[in-house]
């Protein structure tokens, strides 16, 4: 498959998997929550390509996966996900067709969810996207360190990938975060 360069490829995919999915005659709600790359791609200004569309989908229904695959997304799962607990309060509805519905992550879920990987990347998404203009940067730290102790893993590696995107923000922006604990309150 060939990876998705704009907004307007992955809208497109998006309205043909629902398409196909409502010809079944859903009895019930199903909904998406995109995440990752294609997100930042559709809602704030990525200029990258992404390869895949990543979502995560509520309640199960088997056959999604094909239907999905076929057009270059696939279903992730929470577990595989660093997220804030609280996340869904925060999802933001994309798109709605039928009975499928589309929600993006909030910015900060979607921030946090990038920075916990450490990766250079997806650092790089958050910092080289519009997203970064649509975030308060220590609101955002509060929430990344309250949601640290849900994740599995050694706590330094989220405290080193923080750090990671600090540096890379600080170079960016030229400026640099207040002095605060890690838990984002002022020291």
């Amino acid at each position: 498959m060939k990876p998705f360069i704009n907004k307007e490829e992955i809208k497109k995919a998006l309205k043909d998997a629902i398409d196909e999915i409502n010809r079944f005659g859903l009895e019930r709600d199903i909904y998406f929550i995109i995440v990752g790359g294609a997100s930042l791609v559709v809602k704030y200004g990525l200029s990258r390509t992404t390869s895949d569309i990543d979502v995560m989908v509520r309640p199960y229904v088997g056959g999604l996966g094909d239907i999905l695959g076929r057009r270059g997304m696939q279903i992730v799962s929470e577990g595989i996900m660093n997220l804030h607990p609280d996340y869904e309060s925060r999802i933001e509805l994309f798109y709605r067709d039928g009975r499928v519905h589309v929600f993006i992550l909030s910015p900060y879920d979607i921030a946090i969810s990038k920075i916990s990987r450490g990766f250079d990347k997806d650092i790089n998404d958050i910092i080289e996207s519009d997203i970064i203009h649509h975030i308060d940067i220590n609101r955002l730290k509060e929430l990344y360190f309250e949601s640290v102790g849900y994740w599995l893993g050694y706590e330094e590696r989220f405290r080193w990938a923080w750090e990671d995107f600090e540096r890379a923000y600080n170079a960016k922006f030229g400026t640099s975060f207040q002095s605060s604990d890690d838990t984002g309150n002022e020291s």
